[in-house]
């Protein structure tokens, strides 16, 4: 005897799946302007210290 799915149940997972694959770049885009921003400050810092010596 085969199991047969609650088809709502797979509607719902791939909704799920749906929504986690667009926010995957939105997540990447904002992780990446961070880093950007971070390496930015710390540029600015090592500048400072560099022509303070």
């Amino acid at each position: 005897m085969q199991y047969a799915s609650d088809p709502s149940t797979e509607c719902d997972a791939l909704s799920i799946l749906q929504t986690e694959t667009k926010a995957t770049p939105d997540n990447t885009v904002q992780i990446l302007d961070a880093v950007e921003h971070e390496l930015k400050d710390t540029t600015e810092t090592v500048y400072a210290i560099a022509t303070s010596v």
